[in-house]
């Protein structure tokens, strides 16, 4: 699909239903309260006010002395993530958790342990086997994604506000597990022990009474559905229950993108990501690469966008990870939506090139590859925290000629010797994330309107800096991983139309079309501009805007 035609827009009707299970379609006054209900409580990222993070941190430790199973490590991550603030990672190095940009081959960026949250202080080491590692992940992602619908299901059955943490965490497991896993109602007594051990015997007796009615109604086919009577549209919100995410979010998409491409954004997202790996070396280190990959049972194919440096991994990662195919430091971990923002500023060797907010650094790495050890690299970021990875992944990688600066972008580009230093400038701006909520699906719960405002505000500041650091002639790039057109375009509008300024006058800019450059694939392409969307293309997506 071209990127045009998804700005079409179009009606359609939305049911919920499992698909293994015949559904009798009702809507009641408590279906419509529901759907109220779980919208107020999703749009705040709703934490239970109840429990303090004493208390949380008390129950944290009870639980961890428990019995370690791949059960009760989602329980315990799902608290942290809802919370602590951790996000939805890696458990025991799963392939199929979020990987972010892997910069070295001793990064532990994604942490193991707490699902990319802090460990509690004297926390022992927890060791998982491989089988319950990814059982636990498919948990941890899949209850995160699909909180808000299970919510639903579950409020026909109790009040959840009113519920302890942990049970609530126990339930949601619980109810993924059978509504999504097909788990069957007598193997559910490992949820209700888990509360009872974590908890108390009354915790154990609410729990198990929930779910087994929970169960009964699943059977009888008596599951509430979202539904607009017999209308052929459903709204927003109907959506966003049916397909858990937050009703501002959906409302947005269905007006930026149209109902049935909003739809399958919706549904894209809630899928298990694919990752895909780029590759040093040009098109025949990816031959080989794939080949090898091949060899070893994993199962991989050329990146039909950018087929000369990146392959796709479906299964199999986890070896990749740990080193067992390919050796360390030949590969990282990035999405083809990245690599195409690197080819969009195209850097040349011996040019004078500048990540503006580089960390952690997945681009920074393929420009430094992309210019041969060539010319001058500069890699900034405001948070020098993140940068530690990226200092050691150049350094592993023999990149020399990269000078790392932690510094805040405007306050760089007040200094007049800044000022036209670069043939070429990137601006991967801090944004919402909204492309990348397969990957993230916390996300989905920590973003708001205010937030969108707020990145949009801070993009337009750091583009006004960052267009003050071009030399005459010189490239700017503006980037994103999102797929919000207001977030995307504003920038972009804002440089056009105001340019930046310096102490020798003001500066225009023209955007120049990304398709300039061969490497960029045609269905990207939209005004002249790249964008990626989930459901279109088939990885994250990003947006970049050349001037």
């Amino acid at each position: 699909m071209m990127i045009s035609k998804i700005l079409f827009k179009t009606r359609l009707r939305v049911v919920w239903r499992n698909p293994n299970v015949p559904q009798q379609r009702f809507r009641s006054a408590r279906t419509l309260y529901q759907v109220r209900a779980t919208h107020a409580s999703d749009e705040k990222s709703r934490q239970h006010s109840a429990t303090s993070n004493r208390e949380l941190t008390r129950q944290l430790k009870r639980l961890r002395k428990t019995p370690l199973t791949a059960r009760r490590k989602a329980v315990e991550q799902l608290l942290r993530i809802e919370g602590q603030g951790a996000y939805t990672g890696l458990v025991g190095g799963s392939p199929d958790s979020y990987v972010e940009e892997i910069m070295s081959p001793s990064s532990t960026r994604v942490s193991a342990e707490t699902g990319g949250g802090e460990p509690l202080e004297g926390a022992p080491v927890v060791k998982l086997s491989a089988r319950d590692a990814r059982l636990t992940t498919d948990l941890v992602n899949g209850v995160t994604r699909w909180r808000r619908k299970l919510d639903f299901v579950l409020s026909d059955l109790c009040d959840l506000q009113k519920a302890d943490a942990v049970v609530v965490q126990v339930l949601r497991v619980a109810a993924y597990e059978l509504l999504e896993r097909g788990l069957p109602a007598h193997a559910l007594s490992e949820h209700v022990e888990i509360a009872k051990r974590a908890l108390h015997s009354g915790a154990a007796k609410f729990a198990n009474g929930v779910l087994r009615n929970l169960a009964r109604k699943i059977e009888a086919g008596q599951l509430p559905e979202v539904v607009q009577g017999r209308s052929a549209a459903a709204t927003p919100e109907e959506l966003a229950v049916r397909w858990s995410h937050p009703t501002w979010m959906v409302r947005r998409w269905v007006e930026q993108l149209g109902a049935e491409d909003a739809q399958r954004l919706l549904e894209c997202n809630n899928r298990r990501p694919l990752h895909s790996i780029r590759v040093a070396g040009g098109p025949s280190a990816a031959a080989d690469t794939l080949q090898l990959l091949r060899e070893a049972g994993a199962e991989a194919s050329p990146s039909p966008l950018l087929p000369g440096a990146f392959v796709r991994v479906q299964s199999g990662l986890q070896k990749v990870l740990d080193g067992s195919i390919l050796p360390r430091g030949s590969f990282a971990v990035q999405d083809e939506s990245a690599g195409m923002v690197v080819m969009v500023l195209d850097p040349q060797p011996g040019e004078r090139v500048i990540d503006c907010c580089a960390a952690p650094g997945g681009k920074a790495l393929f420009i430094a590859e992309r210019m041969g050890n060539k010319g001058e690299l500069t890699v900034m970021d405001a948070n020098g925290r993140r940068l530690q990875a990226l200092r050691k992944a150049l350094k592993d990688r023999g990149l020399d000629h990269v000078s790392v600066i932690e510094a805040d972008l405007r306050r760089f580009a007040e200094a007049p010797a800044n000022c036209g230093r670069f043939d070429r400038v990137l601006l991967d701006a801090p944004c919402s994330g909204l492309g990348v909520l397969s990957k993230r699906a916390d996300l989905r719960w920590r973003r708001s309107p205010e937030d969108l405002r707020a990145s949009i505000a801070l993009a337009v500041e750091l583009i006004e800096a960052a267009a003050v650091l071009v030399a005459p002639g010189g490239v700017i790039v503006y980037s994103t991983c999102s797929i919000d057109r207001e977030e995307n375009l504003v920038p972009v509008r804002h440089l056009l139309s105001h340019g930046a300024t310096t102490s020798s006058g003001q500066l225009k800019f023209e955007l120049a079309s990304v398709s300039e450059n061969a490497s960029i694939p045609g269905n990207v392409i939209y005004e002249g501009m790249m964008a990626t969307f989930p459901h279109v293309h088939g990885v994250d997506g990003a947006f970049a805007a050349k001037f």
